[in-house]
């Protein structure tokens, strides 16, 4: 009888276009590496260690249509924030700001951006944080679409 290993480890296909895509930031603590924001576990992020302006970056490894945001806030204290959505074409030179957050945000609260048409030809996301009352820190970045034919 074939029986799969039970044991054996399975790669689980996951909707999330960011996770476990390669990562960048303006800073990083140690031991909140900015990896923790893609790694699907609301139980770890990535921290800067630093006021703003700070900024995280992920490549999608490819072109994408992308049709949501989602960004798991952390943060104490609770307050005002600005947040940038910003993307770039894939081998594109410059970020370009397509939305922007603006007002009272608490630690877990779920920052949602739909744009009303997808973007096109998305290769990065780079989440500026311009204001905040606490040090800038992610628990989970997702990008939600499809990837773009040539």
């Amino acid at each position: 009888m074939n029986q799969p290993n039970p044991c054996a480890p399975v790669e689980v296909p996951n909707d999330n276009l960011a996770y476990g895509k390669p990562v960048t930031a303006s800073r990083s603590l140690s031991d909140q590496p900015p990896e923790y924001a893609v790694d699907d576990n609301a139980n770890t992020q990535w921290g800067s260690g630093e006021h703003p302006v700070q900024w995280i970056q992920i490549d999608l490894q490819g072109t994408y249509r992308v049709t949501e945001i989602r960004l798991l806030v952390g943060q104490y204290p609770a307050g005002n924030t600005i947040h940038r959505v910003q993307v770039r074409a894939s081998g594109g030179d410059a970020f370009q700001t397509v939305y922007e957050f603006n007002g009272s945000t608490n630690d877990n609260d779920w920052l949602v951006f739909k744009p009303d048409i997808p973007l096109e030809n998305v290769g990065q996301i780079r989440i500026q944080t311009i204001a905040s009352p606490s040090w800038v820190s992610w628990k989970e970045i997702q990008v939600y679409g499809e990837l773009m034919l040539p």
